[in-house]
């Protein structure tokens, strides 16, 4: 039969369209057609193992802004007596009066300043402390000194003052308002006087640290007395006490009269300071029991001078897993790794480490030496989480990058790191509106206090989370 013309016409104009649209399909990328039929997976992955075994660590750098003095005998411990050297940074000005003479100096004491928080042991504990003028130059380049007799004797004594770290007795007002604790240790009149004439005679003695260190060499304090505290000095600094006339008013039966009195006043002539060196010299005897904890496998970091913990990091397992998936489809988002942690108990308030560094074992001396920065390729930081009881340690991603570019260029270096307690100078980075970060502007091996931090390596955990394209 012989279809209309119409329906031929309708049917030629239908054919067009179709044909059209299968050749525009012709012409769509197969790639397309998956991703719109993918989605997008995260994984994460904390099947890697970490292992570690502590080492001793007896060298490090005692040159500090820390001074320690005192002594501690605990058994979780050991024992530990603590002294130290430093050098002294003269005022410019002796800032008294020129109408003041010599015969107005009454005094002169050493003040050693100590935080009320700065200390481990027992604050209540009767202590003594001597204080010793050198008769050397501590050495500029040595980061220990071995003797401290070789830079005084015993005829070089300033002082000794017995004393407690307690603030009892004191009142509520002056409680409240005291950070420090001063220890004063009273200095010869004639040597404030001597130090007053030499100001007023030749000033330029006093303009340049050099000069003034040729001229006071420095102090060398040590316990004397005490075997229960360590107290972290912030500064000691040489006080001359004088007094100066003025008039006053003064009761004298039941009327006040206007008489010419002694008014006291003090001024400070030099001090200690970040600027000039400082060298700590620590005596430390750990105590059986640590040791022995230690060899049957207990993985514990020491400090100041002691004990870090050698791990291997699950480098090679974490670059297996990553190429395990199709690494053309995979993005990398980041790799934490976390370190359960605790204190050891003791009577003494000797507690974690509160920042912890992980560094390759490799450049350890370097890292220390050279000044350097946790960078967050090679090394890395954490703050200890008393609440959570670890360390978590700053993300790990650009390590784990850097080792994914380097391929078969792996060595076992890139994979051993040290775990050692450090002090912090912390600031903060924004990374967003309203958002900012804390990093590690500058750090030193953890001289602050005794610590003992019990690692739990074995229950360390390696966090890979990944994102990958799944096609269906």
């Amino acid at each position: 039969m012989k279809k209309p013309a119409f329906l031929l016409r309708l049917a030629a104009a239908l054919l067009v369209p179709a044909a059209m649209l299968c050749s525009c399909e012709d012409d769509i990328s197969g790639i397309g057609n998956s991703f719109a039929s993918g989605e997008v997976v995260i994984e994460r992955d904390s099947s890697f193992t970490v292992t570690g075994k502590t080492v001793l660590y007896p060298d490090f750098d005692a040159r500090s802004s820390v001074k320690l003095v005192g002594a501690l005998n605990v058994p979780e411990y050991g024992s530990m007596r603590a002294s130290f050297l430093s050098q002294m940074l003269a005022s410019t000005q002796l800032g008294i009066p020129d109408s003041i003479g010599v015969e107005r100096v009454d005094s002169m004491k050493m003040i050693v300043s100590v935080r009320r928080t700065a200390l481990t042991g027992d604050s209540l504990a009767p202590q003594q402390l001597r204080i010793y003028r050198l008769n050397k130059q501590l050495p500029a380049g040595e980061n220990f000194v071995s003797d401290p007799s070789q830079y005084y004797s015993k005829s070089d004594l300033i002082g000794q003052r017995s004393y407690t770290l307690s603030m009892l007795g004191r009142s509520d007002s002056l409680y409240k308002k005291s950070t420090f604790i001063e220890i004063p240790v009273p200095m010869s009149l004639d040597f404030a006087r001597q130090v007053f004439n030499d100001y007023r005679s030749n000033p330029a003695v006093f303009q340049w640290p050099q000069s003034f260190n040729e001229y006071f060499k420095g102090i060398y304090v040590e316990p004397s007395f005490g075997r229960s505290c360590v107290a972290n000095v912030s500064t000691v600094a040489a006080r001359m006490y004088y007094h100066r006339r003025a008039l006053r008013q003064v009761k004298e039966d039941t009327t006040y009269v206007t008489k010419l009195v002694n008014v006291p006043d003090s001024v400070t002539v030099f001090s200690t300071a970040p600027e000039v060196t400082t060298v700590n010299h620590l005596d430390i005897s750990f105590s059986d029991g640590l040791i022995s904890r230690i060899d049957a496998g207990e993985n514990i970091i020491v400090t100041p001078t002691g004990y870090n913990i050698d791990i291997r990091f699950p480098l090679p397992e974490l670059l297996k897993r990553y190429q395990e998936s199709d690494k053309a489809m995979t993005v990398l988002d980041n790799l934490l790794f976390t370190v359960p942690a605790e204190e050891i108990k003791n009577d003494y308030g000797i507690t974690t480490a509160p920042y912890m560094l992980m560094v390759k074992t490799s450049e350890l001396q370097e890292f220390f030496s050279k000044n350097k920065a946790p960078d967050g390729e090679t090394s890395f930081w954490s703050t200890y989480d008393p609440v959570k009881g670890e360390y978590q340690f700053d993300s790990m991603r650009k390590y784990l990058l850097n080792a994914i570019e380097k391929g078969e260029e792996l060595q076992e270096s890139d994979y051993h790191f040290t775990l050692v307690p450090i002090s912090t100078i912390i600031q903060y980075r924004t990374i967003g509106y309203n958002q900012t970060e804390p990093f590690v502007a500058a750090c030193t091996p953890y001289l602050e206090a005794p610590s003992m931090t019990l690692m739990h390596i074995d229950r360390a955990k390696v966090l890979l989370t990944f994102s990958r394209q799944k096609i269906n």
